[in-house]
């Protein structure tokens, strides 16, 4: 019995042995498999969110410029490695907005890189506004804003158009400051660049500089001379310092536009919150013209929204209702609300029209004028 046992063992121990040997050798055969199939070349992995630059995609970005007396827009074209292709300038009319001199530097690059034959641009501007209208598709009546968009969906070219950073636009800032030296509305200079190169030469009339798109990237800003805006405070200083003396029914009529501004900077200098500047009367005029206009839209808006509410829709309703008919009308939003509740109960900007509000009539030989229902008014308010 002992012997038999033992040979029980013995095939036992021998079955255990080879079922071992096999393991071991299937998984050395999926080690050696994993080992050659590492060592066969690998193709080249894009690492994951990035993505190598289209050759065919050229990248147009550009900038608006507003100075006084003076507008202008400029931009450049580079290849999607960012390398220098050709930039142009325009001088555009001063009258114009800011916006508007933003919309049209979108324009004229969009029609200048379609000239060139390029058939799918990346359009970059730094003006957020701007560059959400266009995308939003919403209703505008700026023939601009359609003209672009009508552009960027053309069938015959693939064209999109994005946000970027001012610090990221700096170059096109410049182009676009170079207009204001060119010497009439339209006129333009363009220097094309076929071996884009990295530093490029721009021409504009009568003189050549050297702009180096290294600035986007560098790490300190272009210094630029800052601007002081107006703030809030200021334009209900201003404002109030304006109702004033329109009805100074001592000077009323009698005053001319730089008696009469003169003494609106008087009133508001003295009246202003120290924390802010001394405003020549130049300047509050400058401002006055542009929140007045606003204004005078703003109450037609508000009118139309008071005539489409429900009956018991709230004030804040209307308003907000308002805003949305300015945008639709403007194509920008109405930034002077605290200004309209200042003017809005003054009968000036209580018809909502204004044609309405600048009927005037001529009743001295100064020059003066005044209105049965409006503030007295001077010739050049």
């Amino acid at each position: 019995m002992s012997g038999g046992r033992r040979n029980d063992e013995s095939d036992d121990e021998g079955g255990g042995w080879g079922s071992t040997f096999l393991k071991l050798a299937g998984a050395a055969a999926v080690i050696g498999g994993i080992y050659s199939v590492l060592k066969q070349p690998q193709a080249e992995v894009t690492p994951y969110g990035t993505r190598q630059p289209d050759p065919q995609v050229v990248i147009l970005k550009v900038d608006g410029s507003l100075l006084p007396r003076k507008a202008g827009c400029g931009g450049y074209l580079s290849s999607a490695s960012q390398k220098w292709i050709c930039g142009f300038t325009l001088k555009l009319d001063p009258s114009l907005k800011v916006d508007e001199t933003e919309r049209q530097a979108i324009l004229r690059g969009l029609k200048w890189v379609r000239e060139k034959g390029k058939r799918k641009v990346e359009v970059k501007s730094d003006n957020f506004g701007v560059v959400d209208l266009v995308n939003s598709g919403s209703r505008s009546n700026d023939y601009v804003i359609r003209e672009i968009r009508d552009l960027l969906c053309s069938s015959d070219w693939e064209a999109k158009l994005s946000w970027i950073s001012g610090d990221q636009n700096k170059v096109a800032d410049r182009l676009a400051h170079k207009a204001h030296a060119l010497i009439s509305f339209g006129s333009s200079g363009v220097q094309s660049n076929d071996q884009e190169h990295e530093t490029q030469q721009f021409c504009t009339q009568g003189s050549v500089e050297t702009i180096n798109l290294g600035e986007e990237v560098a790490s300190a800003p272009v210094a630029k001379t800052p601007k002081q805006r107006f703030q809030q405070k200021e334009d209900e200083v201003l404002i109030q310092s304006w109702l004033n003396v329109s009805k100074d029914s001592i000077v009323g009529v009698d005053q001319k536009g730089d008696s009469f501004w003169n003494r609106i900077g008087e009133a508001y200098n003295k009246h202003r919150d120290t924390n802010y500047k001394e405003r020549k009367p130049m300047a509050l005029k400058g401002r006055w013209h542009k929140i007045n206009p606003s204004i005078q839209k703003f109450v037609g808006c508000y009118k139309q929204a008071v005539s489409t509410q429900q009956s018991g829709s709230s004030e804040s309703n209307i308003i907000q209702a308002a805003y949305k008919i300015y945008f639709q009308d403007e194509g920008e939003k109405f930034i002077f609300e605290a200004a309209w509740r200042l003017l809005k109960d003054e009968p000036k900007w209580l018809t909502g029209s204004s044609e309405a509000s600048t009927k005037r009539t001529k009743n001295s030989a100064s020059g003066a004028y005044s209105s049965s229902s409006n503030p007295p008014t001077p010739t050049s308010s």
